[in-house]
This record gives structure tokens, sequence and C-alpha cells, in this order.
């Protein structure tokens, strides 16, 4: 006769604490490792000034050079999509801080290096028009 087999199921983790709401003040998207020195480098790059906290703060834009403030985006992947949030955010912030606007997008290893080809800056197509 088949006796039934008893499986007991243990639940691994502390259950007891409840997951951390989400900070509403906070951005959707985290900047990582890679990120953090990707800007850095690109400030190096451009001989600019690294805004604190991201442009979280008070301090807009993520890079102030020359007379630009610039957005800065980067990826590890092989793609990345641009957001017209982006490019209308940085334009916004341009305008409050009497600046041009830049996007930067890199390309990056995981240290944040920039890949061959894969380190661009854009600006708005009126830029430099009369």
């Amino acid at each position: 006769m088949n006796t039934p087999l008893l499986i007991r199921c243990v639940a691994v983790g502390d259950y007891s604490k409840k997951p951390k709401s989400p900070n509403p003040f906070m951005a959707d998207e985290r900047i990582g490792d890679a990120g953090r020195a990707s800007e850095k480098n690109l400030s190096k790059d451009l001989g600019g000034s690294l805004t604190r906290g991201s442009g979280s703060g008070n301090e807009k834009g993520d890079v102030k050079v020359s007379g630009f403030l610039i957005e800065a985006k980067s990826t590890v992947n092989k793609s990345m999509s641009v957001k017209l949030d982006w490019l209308n955010k940085i334009v916004n912030e341009a305008i409050m801080t009497d600046r041009e606007p830049g996007f930067s997008i890199r390309f990056t290893n995981d240290r944040g290096d920039v890949m061959q080809n894969g380190d661009w800056v854009a600006v708005p197509g009126e830029f430099g028009r009369t």
C-alpha cells in the first residue's frame, strides 16, 4: 500500500517586520554605482561641477559647465530609451537657472567607464539658431 508523503514547507526570511513603504518624495529611478561614477567622470571630462544629490535638492541638473545645465543618464546595457519628460525637465531647470540645457547619454561598464563611441551630449534643436 502506498503511504502518503508528508512534505514540510519552511518560509525563509524575517516576516515579523513590515516592508518599507516607498518614499513619495524620492524619484522612481535610483542611480546605481555605475551611474554615480559616470556622472562624476562626465563632470571631470567637461571641466564642470557635479550637483549634490544628483539634482534632487534645491540645485537642479546633474552637471553645470560653461553656461550649461546637463542632465546625465547612463546605462550598462546596449540600448536606452530617452523619455520626453527627462528632456522637458532639464529644459525647465535650465531656464530657472539661466543656463542652456544639455542632455548626456553614456554607455558604460559596471565601473562607470565609457564604452567606445558610447559618450553623447545633446542640446535642443533650436540651440544656436537665430
